[in-house]
Formats: structure tokens, C-alpha cells, sequence
């Protein structure tokens, strides 16, 4: 009977805090491999290991909202190729490494707002084709390289709000005809380029 509950499960949520760490054996312990939706907020969780998530093939939504993780392996998302729905908020992340997201062609939204991460490494989003919505907020990036979303033509929203970057370069958003939402509320932009929103006609702009 325990087999066959755990092997049907599809929704896990931890209510309140906890002292869980995310090892490679927890769902090889609890033998769960059928979840579609974790929500892990609030757990006091600050290590995930590298292959902590591998059993989840069919995982779509991942919560790990106010956290304490400060490192991500880059293998971290590697075996949840149909996950869509990433939230890393709130946490203590320092640097999310050039390939972390590199199997995850379905992801539609990710939040990684409030953490401390100091760069964007230009090639993290080059296999997120179906990439929405991508929140940056209140995080140290001081530079946003032009090459950055070059494969996220459907991007429709991006917040960069509170972040601490200069200046915007011109071929940033030059092919993100689908733009609509661009948030850059608290930063230290002290010029824009003409040419910077020249493909963007449809784009909200917050500046």
C-alpha cells in the first residue's frame, strides 16, 4: 500500500519550517518519482545536492522560496526536463553557473529575485526557448550582456528592477519583438540608447 500511495503522488508541500536538506536519497527513501508540483518554501533548506532532484522526471512546478541555499551544482535541474516553473527566491545564491539550466528547454518562469548574485552569465538561458517571464530583482548583477537572451525571442516579461546595473546596451532587446514588460526601477541607468527598443514597439517600459 505504501508503494502504490507514494507512486501516485503528484503535489508535495511543507507547511512549516523544517530542517530538511535536500539529499540525493530523499525520494529514493519516500520511493516517490511521479511529482508534478514541490513547494519547499520556508524549509530551512541551505544545500541542495547535486543530484537531489534527478528521480523527479515529470516535476512542472518547483517552490524553494526563502530558503538559505547559497550554491547551486550546475547538474541541479538536469533530469527535470519538463519542468516549467522555477522559484528560487529569497535565498542566499551567490552564482547560478553557466549550465544549470541547460536541459530545461520548457522553462516558462523563473524567479530568483532577492538573492545575491553578482553576474548573469550570458549563455545561462541559451536552451530555455520557451522562456515568459524571468525575474531578476533586488539581486547585485551590475551588467547585462546584449547576448544574454538571444535565444528568448518570446520573452514577454523581464524585471531587472533593484538590481545594480549603469547603463543598457542598444542589441539587449533589439529581437525581443514580443517584449511588453520591462521593469528597471532601481537601478543607476544614467543613459539609454535611441536604438535600444527599436524592435520592441509593444514594450512597457518601467524605468
Amino acid at each position: 500500500m505504501r508503494h502504490r500511495i507514494h507512486s501516485v503522488l503528484r503535489r508535495l508541500r511543507f507547511t512549516e519550517r523544517t530542517d530538511l536538506e535536500l539529499e540525493e536519497v530523499l525520494c529514493l527513501r519516500w520511493n516517490i518519482t511521479s511529482l508534478t508540483n514541490t513547494y519547499l518554501s520556508q524549509s530551512n533548506i541551505t544545500k541542495i545536492w547535486q543530484r537531489a532532484f534527478y528521480r523527479l522526471a515529470y516535476i512542472q512546478q518547483l517552490n524553494l522560496t526563502s530558503n538559505s541555499i547559497s550554491t547551486l551544482p550546475s547538474n541541479s535541474f538536469y533530469y527535470n526536463s519538463l519542468l516549467f516553473r522555477l522559484s528560487l527566491a529569497q535565498n542566499s545564491i551567490t552564482d547560478i553557473e553557466q549550465s544549470t539550466f541547460q536541459n530545461n528547454a520548457t522553462l516558462r518562469l523563473i524567479f530568483t529575485s532577492g538573492n545575491k548574485n553578482s553576474s548573469l552569465d550570458q549563455d545561462m538561458f541559451k536552451n530555455s526557448w520557451e522562456i515568459e517571464w524571468v525575474d531578476l530583482t533586488n539581486n547585485t548583477i551590475i551588467d547585462i550582456l546584449p547576448s544574454t537572451f538571444r535565444n528568448n525571442i518570446r520573452l514577454p516579461n523581464l524585471d531587472i528592477s533593484g538590481i545594480k546595473i549603469k547603463s543598457t546596451y542598444p542589441s539587449t532587446c533589439n529581437h525581443k519583438a514580443e517584449l511588453e514588460w520591462l521593469d528597471l526601477e532601481r537601478n543607476s541607468i544614467n543613459d539609454v540608447d535611441p536604438s535600444t527598443f527599436r524592435n520592441t514597439c509593444n514594450n512597457w517600459l518601467r524605468k
